[in-house]
């Protein structure tokens, strides 16, 4: 992860306007906006978000606000452009690094920092991120946040009548691709469809649980293979067996080992 601190160079008194965070990774952007930047004091589109009473800019618009200040990718010698810049193929945060950010629409630029030179609130606010989700039947999802708390929504109430989400609500395979997206800032299935943390927390039923009460279960609940035939006393072949006539359901299934819930174990020495 790339951070970068973004002022406006003709008033210095205003701090940081904005933290810029870059996951190499996954390709995105997102903009972090200080809480204590006033609409008036924003830059453009950072303005918008701050009258929504939203607290940082979406990946979709933090790219935006970086390609308005690099070259266009279909520049007709963009071969060339990149060649003289010492890059071997196209960049966006090297070249936005080159300019130091700067462009004419406004009078920000930035410049790169350590995660241990952001203010305390911002380095905050990772702990309300999304930490896991889970698609469950029924179009269910269940999403664990970094602050120990968890919410359980239907994709249908996040989502209402958004066009976008008719693949993922029309196709169980495509429900089941859902992950966190780079930072924690959202879920999503591909590159575009995205539902924000702030929404679901919004929406979501809060569950008296996290992540951890998970781990706790699946380490005391669920036993693999090897130890469920110590359990039952018998050789795997003989777990293979009742597996195949239904009498042990595995919840996961790996190349070498099954895993079952301990108390469907317990029951078959009933």
């Amino acid at each position: 992860m790339k951070i970068c601190r973004i002022t406006d160079e003709y008033r210095p008194m205003l701090g940081a306007v904005g933290y810029l965070y870059y996951f190499e990774n996954a390709g995105r952007f997102y903009i972090e906006i200080p809480d204590r930047l006033s609409f008036n004091d924003a830059p453009l589109i950072l303005d918008q978000y701050i009258k929504k009473g939203i607290n940082y800019v979406d990946s979709e618009w933090s790219m935006h606000w970086v390609c308005n200040r690099i070259i266009p990718r279909d520049r007709q010698n963009i071969g060339q452009i990149l060649r003289d810049a010492g890059l071997a193929e196209y960049d966006e945060y090297k070249l936005l690094i080159l300019t130091d950010g700067r462009c004419a629409q406004d009078d920000c630029m930035i410049e790169q920092i350590t995660e241990n030179e952001l203010p305390d609130a911002i380095r905050e606010r990772g702990k309300q991120r999304i930490q896991s989700v889970t698609p469950l039947n029924d179009r269910r999802l269940l999403v664990f946040f970094h602050d120990k708390t968890s919410v359980m929504c239907k994709l249908t109430d996040l989502v209402g009548r958004d066009r976008r989400f008719k693949p993922v609500l029309s196709d169980n395979h495509v429900f089941e691709k859902v992950r966190v997206n780079a930072g924690g800032y959202s879920i999503g299935w591909g590159e575009t469809i995205e539902i924000a943390d702030y929404v679901i927390r919004k929406i979501g039923t809060p569950l008296p649980m996290n992540l951890d009460d998970m781990r706790l279960f699946i380490d005391r609940e669920v036993c693999d293979t090897a130890e469920t035939a110590r359990r039952l006393n018998c050789t795997r072949q003989n777990i293979d067996d009742l597996v195949r006539r239904g009498r042990l359901t595995p919840v996961k299934s790996g190349a070498r080992s099954k895993f079952f819930f301990r108390n469907e174990v317990e029951e078959r020495l009933w």
